[in-house]
């Protein structure tokens, strides 16, 4: 392969077939099994160094590579194709659902990242939050495991200090919502953290091992959507009739609220979740 040209003029560079098996092993140090999986090369020029990682990376790791089907002039992909995609809000559902996103080559613009990246990410940036871990997966409800920086930790026992975290990490959660689908945004009581003794598991390079980390916090993930289920509002009666009009005076009673027509509790934010509380 040759160099990008990003320092000098660009020059053949010899690799061994080594090197490439190596580089052909590196999703196999993640969390995430993409074995199976279909990856996007469109962006990526074949003669550049990600290009050529990637087809053994391809080889390695069972990926299927998606890219440009043969044509004349050929179709020329650039480093920042991936970021007019985000430009249009109807692909930012897609693009969030997508298993990995990878940018590499030449720095992704902030507010394309704070659009795609997910939501353990910017809590992080929280000076009191060393790692986030979501979880829910087959739940109605996502919620969030925290390990708080080591001046901030205490026993997530002591409801009061508990409470205090939430609060002084909400502006946050905050942000983080309005990016994340509505399925996914969090409420304050579905934040907990972890214990002093308790810490995540991590690999190698300095990132928490996702799954193992959750399971050590089993019983606790559960307990949590217990109390929260146990709070919900079931002494309601429903309506006799599923009537309009009593439809929207049963949804006003659960809600707490009678100034806004039920219509408009989604311009306000009351998505299915939201409502479900």
């Amino acid at each position: 392969m040759h160099s990008s040209g990003s320092t000098s003029f660009p020059k053949p560079i010899y690799g061994t077939a080594k090197i490439w098996m190596q580089w052909g092993t590196l999703f196999h140090w993640g969390d995430v099994d993409v074995c199976g999986s279909r990856i996007s090369t469109h962006v990526i020029p074949m003669f550049h160094g990600m290009g050529t990682i990637m087809l053994a990376v391809g080889a390695c790791a069972g990926l299927v590579l998606a890219m440009f089907k043969p044509a004349n002039p050929p179709a020329i992909p650039t480093p920042e194709s991936g970021q007019p995609l985000s430009y249009d809000p109807k692909n930012i559902p897609t693009l969030r659902d997508l298993k990995i996103f990878i940018y590499a080559a030449a720095p992704l613009n902030e507010d394309v990242a704070d659009k795609l990246i997910d939501t353990e990410i910017i809590l992080t940036r929280n000076p009191r939050v060393k790692a986030a871990l979501m979880f829910g997966r087959g739940k109605l409800q996502n919620g969030v495991l925290i390990q708080p920086e080591e001046d901030y930790e205490f026993d997530p026992a002591d409801v009061t200090k508990l409470e205090k975290f939430r609060n002084a990490i909400w502006p946050d959660v905050e942000k983080a919502n309005e990016f994340a689908p509505s399925h996914s945004r969090l409420f304050k009581e579905m934040i907990i953290t972890t214990h002093p003794d308790k810490p995540f598991l991590w690999t190698a390079k300095g990132t928490p091992r996702g799954k193992v980390s959750l399971v050590q916090y089993d019983k606790e993930i559960e307990a949590l959507y217990d109390t929260v289920a146990d709070a919900s509002q079931t002494d309601i009666e429903p309506p006799v009739k599923w009537t309009p009009d009593l439809t929207i005076e049963f949804v006003r009673t659960v809600a707490g609220c009678d100034r806004y027509h039920p219509y408009l509790f989604l311009k306000i934010g009351a998505d299915g979740g939201t409502v479900s509380k």
